[in-house]
């Protein structure tokens, strides 16, 4: 008795592609709602944003479900061929993020490799075996009930968080916009380990991230000494220490990991007496 030893696991090899697609629609979406959060996206952008990750999610239900399997490869083929092309020109352009997982920065080389990966397993994938027609839609059902429940999950509606951000409902994501607290009192420095510091005497204070380049140049720039104002970097969360060196003339804090924090990086705000006087472009 003869067996074709890719026969089995051939039929499989839609689901990988599949599973990076609803992964990408999810962190998409996660990204998305936080932009529109913040009323910082246009409509076109959450038009075209919407339509991609239908597109994901269609793809993906399609691929599990075996449901018109060759016009669904060629498609699928088609759209990691050109997220392959991008994740490319990323890479030879030495940008440090794909851009393609949300919030999730990942390396253009990795979602490269991730690319061909899915192209390859979509050229081996066995479409001979396609199931029956009740397979197909209870697949597609748990498919997109899943989807739908990890939509609410992430869905949360925002409240307001003591004039610091906005929050999910769970209070665990906090969005930040500085830019909301001019006029106000420092009330983000409850949120600093030893931030009470901070409401006394006059500070420019720089929200980073130890892997923002922008933040890496500012550090750099302060460590030179010629600034006028006294100068507190805060690290956010997660937290690595690496970028910090003993300063006379920097302070360095961290935000509390209690939360996970949405701060768009660098940001630098001014200080005076416990109340943001102003957000500034540039160290000063």
């Amino acid at each position: 008795m003869s067996c074709d030893p890719f026969s089995f696991p051939g039929s499989l090899l839609g689901i990988p592609p599949a599973i990076i697609l609803f992964v990408a629609s999810l962190l998409k979406l996660n990204q998305l709602r936080i932009l529109v959060l913040l009323d910082s996206t246009s409509r076109n952008d959450v038009i075209i944003s919407v339509s991609l990750i239908a597109v994901e999610v269609g793809l993906a239900v399609a691929l599990i479900s075996k449901f018109h399997t060759e016009m669904v490869r060629r498609i699928s083929i088609t759209l990691f061929s050109l997220f392959l092309l991008i994740s490319l020109l990323k890479l030879l352009s030495g940008e440090t993020s794909c851009g393609c997982f949300g919030q999730i920065e990942i390396h253009p080389f990795f979602s490269f490799t991730f690319d061909l990966a899915a192209i390859s397993s979509l050229l081996l994938w066995d479409t001979s075996k396609a199931g029956s027609i009740q397979l197909k839609l209870i697949t597609s059902a748990v498919s997109v009930i899943g989807f739908i429940g990890v939509l609410i999950f992430i869905g949360s509606k925002p409240i307001s968080l003591n004039e610091v951000g906005k929050s999910t409902s769970d209070g665990r994501l906090v969005v930040v916009e500085t830019g909301d607290w001019i006029g106000k009192r420092f009330a983000a420095a409850k949120f600093i380990e030893n931030g009470e510091a901070l409401r006394n005497g006059r500070w420019q204070i720089v929200f980073y991230h130890q892997d923002c380049p922008k933040c890496q140049e500012l550090i750099r720039e302060a460590e030179s000494g010629r600034l006028l104002l006294a100068t507190a970097f805060v690290e956010i969360p997660p937290l690595s220490n690496i970028l910090r060196k003993e300063s006379k003339t920097l302070a360095w804090f961290t935000l509390t990991d209690s939360y996970d924090w949405f701060v768009p990086t660098p940001q630098i705000i001014e200080v005076d007496g416990g109340k943001v006087v102003r957000r500034l472009q540039e160290l000063h």
